[in-house]
């Protein structure tokens, strides 16, 4: 612990990583809408996709569009309490209660905030990402699930965050260009 209170300044103040994990949760929790660009990779075991993603909304009701690829760029899923519906081209198709199945790169966005919020923290560490001082936050989500996001440490926003199942990271998702 005393090599991380070495580059991570608030540990010296005697603010922990477990005291921030918890100022970050409490942040999250209250539901505020935000904007954001995530740049996503599903890896499916013998196949790897990459999306870019904008993310408007809060954990529980939000738009996410699809910017890239350009196939698909234009498509996008509005989510609220009752389901999600489908939107492309002026048309609009309800598709139902998000299934507990599986996780879409599409539906990943709006669940990493809801974990952010309510999520059981398993977790916390002060580490340099990309020369950026961050918290990495660990999060519970089920018996062989997990979900890692790193925090910049001044301002609580996500940098990164990574999804594993059975040890393997199967989501991971760059953030960029964020509207409080």
């Amino acid at each position: 612990m005393t090599a991380l209170c070495l580059f991570f300044p608030a540990c010296s103040k005697g603010v922990t990583a477990d005291d921030r994990a918890g100022e970050i949760q409490e942040e999250y929790s209250a539901g505020n809408d935000l904007t954001l660009t995530g740049n996503v990779t599903a890896d499916y075991g013998e196949k790897v996709y990459e999306f870019r993603l904008k993310y408007t909304g809060n954990h529980t009701d939000g738009r996410v569009e699809i910017l890239f690829p350009e196939e698909l760029a234009g498509i996008a899923a509005r989510l609220d309490r009752d389901g999600r519906t489908l939107e492309y081209d002026g048309c609009e198709l309800s598709i139902g209660s998000v299934a507990g199945d599986g996780l879409s790169p599409m539906e990943c966005i709006p669940f990493m905030l809801h974990e952010w919020g309510h999520g059981y923290i398993s977790g916390a560490a002060a580490e340099k990402l990309g020369g950026a001082e961050t918290v990495a936050v660990t999060f519970d989500i089920g018996e062989n699930e997990t979900l890692v996001t790193w925090f910049e440490a001044e301002t609580n926003l996500p940098v990164r965050s990574e999804i594993y199942f059975d040890g393997d990271m199967v989501i991971s998702c760059e953030f960029e260009n964020i509207i409080t």
